[in-house]
């Protein structure tokens, strides 16, 4: 008797335990994920979001300039055989940078930054480039819209079974570009075409 419940008692202490770990890595990972995206946000869009210091862009600045270099540096040369573990190099680099960046932050920066994510996510979704969203001065309503656009799609695909959702996956943002873009002005979409031929232009002259 004694033994079964010594053996009762083990089990549930590692039932628990792994119920434990798992929990703690899956929130490890919704963090990973939920950050990833501040190592690519460019400074002057930071900037606009909360308030950097001098000191904070510069160093914010060198982290993603490096980072870049660092990705760079994983691309396969020109006939070459990709290497295996480049993936997983590239979201250890990201994850090293989004970590050295939210150590420049501070915690309220942080949470700014944390919030205005979705927004991000759903200009995103519109192809619009990040370099440019501080220059467009977003409205509180275009935000407020744009935010409704992109649930309302995610909100139609998450009850279909994996297959039928990744078929009308395409399709939902398809659907949710057109809409997030006829929420712009004249004056907005114009911003966004102007930087998209610049950059295209500055393309064909690095262009080897």
């Amino acid at each position: 008797m004694r033994r079964r419940l010594l053996i009762a008692c083990a089990a549930c202490a590692v039932a628990l335990l792994g119920s434990s770990v798992l929990a703690q890595a899956r929130g490890q990972a919704r963090q990973r994920q939920a950050n990833m995206p501040v190592a690519q946000v460019p400074v002057a869009l930071l900037d606009s979001t909360c308030k950097l210091s001098p000191a904070q862009k510069q160093k914010i600045q060198d982290i993603q300039t490096k980072l870049t270099e660092d990705l760079k540096a994983l691309r396969p040369a020109r006939g070459a055989q990709p290497d295996p573990g480049a993936a997983q190099k590239r979201r250890d680099l990201t994850q090293a940078a989004v970590t050295e960046i939210n150590n420049v932050l501070t915690p309220e920066q942080r949470e700014a930054i944390r919030q205005t994510m979705p927004l991000l996510q759903a200009l995103r979704t519109a192809t619009i480039p990040l370099p440019v969203v501080a220059d467009l001065k977003l409205t509180d309503e275009q935000k407020k819209q744009m935010l409704q656009i992109v649930a309302d799609v995610r909100e139609k695909l998450r009850g279909l079974p994996a297959a039928e959702r990744r078929a009308k996956m395409r399709e939902g943002m398809a659907d949710a570009r057109k809409k997030l873009e006829d929420l712009l002005t004249e004056d907005q979409k114009a911003v966004i075409k102007k930087y998209r031929e610049q950059n295209r232009d500055r393309a064909r002259r690095n262009r080897p």
